[in-house]
């Protein structure tokens, strides 16, 4: 068993009351939760029933259980070790009138939204509705219902306006489905316990230690269900790092960690600052990074390993050139012994994969994206598993419309219009139409076809006893899913191999001993991440947020530019750049051994050419721990000046703008095609006519800052304004 260190011991040692556990990346902290659980059950005498320990993945959550089973024995398993959705399922389960109901997932959810947005008449290309289920998720996640939603803007706004009216058509469908998505569950708990005080008296009592993992990631619904639970014996334990809090675009609130001494008065605070992850290196450009935002528990992350290497610092020409210098690294490590699986290659945004994945493939490396089509986001797989919903709850309209015409059954989207149009004017729900077509003006191959699909999930109803994977079996048979899939394998489709495979891995799975209804809870809230298998050799390609709880002994932190990473939408909003900088935190303390930064003079995205200085995040890390190389020769100069030991990050900027000088005193400024300079700030007026070479023609409107820090933002006729450093800018003014 691995030794406590003294700041851990008194975390798992707490006598009793509220506890916050402050955890740098790497502490530890799982170690803490998993020895804390086992004292109370082991030393304290405290039963395993009346533990609640809450983590956000299902894959924590059984490893956090396993661990504490070989730590005390079998009767840990007693305890719940769960994610908050999956608690709040239970609780609701136990305590809902009615037991049938679907769990609606991310991608159910969205497609609900859609078909509300198209009976409203809504323009699903002006809204996206991705983008109004994002506003719905996160009124949900603040606990607000539609009309408080509306309340809650400040003076007319249309689009809060007509997100709210499909929030509450979307609450009406979802009910009459007798369907929740993944924030209902948290938010019908938080209104159970606190319209049913009973009820919230019968889990205080039950649950006399709460302990919660990743309590920065928590939102208001979270927070608020962990304080009334916790309210009665106050053994609310709380582990989580404010400096990893990047989910705000989720709903996660990190006043939730910095807010909990308000919330009890009483707590205790442990640090953990002891690293077991990374060499020092890599935790002094962290520290010096993070130490930069304001809102944090300030702590200091030291380890007793070696210092390390220095951190790699990669100049390159434009993003192609950034990729093939990754892959040239990688190479050059897997043939001093590293594994495939041993690199990450991570970025800010998953359209910079592109040129990382053409990279890897001109080299045959394999790799794998994570964040990309994940095994149960897969088209075979959601068919199949939205079959089994619907004959577990025949009112489930998603999962009834995705399945009706898979295998075709000649039902059209006319005759589903009939069926949508019959139900709203009967004031029934879709399936109800579905069971009398006639009535609803339905004739010929489509009334055929409908009747066929009824019966079958009539017949599959049946099995429902005998647990999930007889049911699918008999579903993907008795429609003809399978056949149809077989007809095209055996006619050389790969593609229909693949999906007879994802299929079969579907099948094994649901052979364990569950029931039907557990066995859809489990598969809706899989987390994205759950799939990824360490032993798999292939390099990792992920965004930074993706690798949130992974670590890897090789990192490649790339497309560090200021537009890029940290986003352009941040530059002037506070509390969003706090973030940004949470999250290169977040990538730079993923690395055990290694640790590779890049950036590109120039990037192409979305068709146009950018070209962004290096970012902030970069300058604020200490010289002293990095080494910086180049694509181009005439860097050498440059990469000594920034070698110098620098005292904060202002000296840091003025010895990369110094360089910068020395470069066009050099006449190296003549070698760089690809990133022309552009004219001073002087030169470019509001007003003036200006000429981009991706984007044409523009007038700039607006201009700010002096010298090398001097911007302008120009309105272009096709791509809208932008914002460009002028020192940078490809810009050539239009003589009046």
């Amino acid at each position: 068993m691995v030794p406590l260190n003294p700041a851990q011991y008194d975390a798992v040692l707490h006598e009793g009351g509220p506890l916050l556990v402050s955890a740098g990346a790497g502490s530890g902290k799982t170690r803490v939760l998993t020895r804390r659980i086992a004292h109370l059950i082991a030393d304290r005498d405290v039963s395993p029933f009346a533990i609640l320990a809450i983590t956000f993945t299902n894959k924590a959550a059984e490893e956090m259980r396993s661990r504490v089973v070989e730590l005390v024995g079998p009767v840990a398993r007693r305890m719940w070790v769960r994610t908050f959705h999956s608690a709040c399922a239970q609780i609701l389960r136990r305590e809902a009138e009615r037991l049938g109901y679907s769990i609606y997932d991310q991608a159910d959810s969205v497609r609900l939204t859609r078909y509300v947005m198209v009976d409203l008449g809504l323009d699903t290309r002006r809204s996206t509705p991705q983008g109004v289920h994002g506003r719905i998720s996160a009124a949900k996640s603040d606990l607000l219902s539609p009309g408080s939603y509306l309340d809650a803007g400040m003076g007319p706004d249309p689009i809060r306006r007509q997100t709210a009216e499909v929030y509450a058509e979307y609450q009406r469908r979802l009910q009459r489905a007798g369907a929740m998505d993944f924030d209902d569950l948290l938010t019908l708990v938080a209104r159970l316990f606190r319209e049913h005080p009973d009820v919230l008296a019968t889990y205080q009592e039950r649950f006399q230690h709460v302990l919660v993992d990743e309590y920065q990631d928590t939102n208001r619904a979270q927070n608020e269900i962990v304080l009334m639970l916790g309210a009665r014996h106050r053994n609310v334990f709380v582990v989580g790092d404010a400096d990893q809090s990047i989910y705000r675009f989720r709903g996660a609130t990190m006043r939730n960690i910095l807010d909990f001494e308000s919330a009890f008065e009483d707590t205790t605070v442990i640090l953990l600052e002891q690293n077991y992850r990374s060499t020092q290196n890599v935790l002094d450009a962290a520290n010096a990074v993070i130490a930069n935002n304001a809102d944090r528990h300030p702590k200091r992350l030291w380890s007793e390993a070696e210092r390390g290497g220095r951190i790699v610092w990669y100049r390159a020409g434009d993003e192609d050139d950034e990729a093939r210098w990754v892959v040239r690294e990688i190479r050059r490590l897997a043939a001093d012994g590293h594994a495939l699986s041993d690199f990450a290659v991570m970025y800010r945004i998953n359209a910079q994969s592109r040129a990382l994945e053409t990279a890897l493939n001109a080299e045959d490396l394999p790799y794998v994206v994570i964040g990309g089509t994940a095994f149960y986001d897969r088209r075979e797989v959601r068919d199949a598993l939205a079959y089994l919903r619907a004959v577990v709850n025949p009112a489930d309209e998603v999962s009834l419309k995705r399945v009706l015409n898979v295998p075709r059954r000649g039902i059209g989207d006319r005759s589903v219009e009939r069926l949508d149009e019959w139900a709203a004017s009967a004031g029934l729900p879709f399936s109800e139409a579905l069971r009398r077509p006639g009535e609803a003006g339905v004739s010929g191959a489509a009334l055929a076809g409908i009747q066929r699909f009824t019966t079958l999930l009539d017949e599959a109803a049946g099995w429902l006893a005998e647990g999930p994977k007889p049911v699918l079996d008999f579903l993907l048979t008795r429609s003809g899913y399978l056949e149809e899939l077989y007809e095209d394998a055996s006619e050389g489709s790969i593609e229909a191999e693949g999906r007879l495979e994802n299929l079969a891995e579907l099948l094994a799975l649901a052979e364990d001993d569950t029931e039907v209804g557990d066995f859809l809870e489990q598969t809706a809230l899989v987390s994205p991440t759950d799939d990824l298998d360490p032993d798999g050799s292939q390099v990792v390609l992920l965004t930074a947020h993706a690798a949130k709880g992974l670590e890897f002994p090789v990192v490649f932190l790339t497309g560090l530019e200021e537009g890029m990473f940290p986003r352009e939408q941040a530059r002037d909003d506070p509390e969003q750049m706090a973030e940004e900088r949470r999250l290169a935190y977040v990538g730079i303390t993923r690395a055990r051994e290694r640790l590779y930064l890049s950036d590109a003079e120039r990037r192409t995205m979305w068709g146009a050419a950018q070209y962004n200085r290096p970012s902030r995040f970069l300058e604020e890390i200490p010289s002293e721990v990095l080494q910086e190389v180049s694509g181009r020769p005439d860097r050498a100069s440059r990469r000594d000046r920034l070698d110098r030991p620098a005292a904060d990050s202002g000296s840091r900027r003025a010895a990369w703008r110094e360089a910068r000088v020395d470069e066009a005193l050099r006449g190296a400024a003549t070698e760089r095609a690809a990133s022309p300079a552009g004219p001073g700030p002087a030169e470019l007026p509001v007003g003036s006519d200006v000429r981009h070479p991706a984007w044409g023609v523009g007038v700039v409107v607006d201009a700010a800052g002096s010298g090398e820090d001097a911007e302008v933002t120009v309105r272009f006729g096709e791509v809208g304004e932008k914002r460009l450093l002028v020192a940078w800018a490809p810009l050539e003014r239009i003589a009046p």
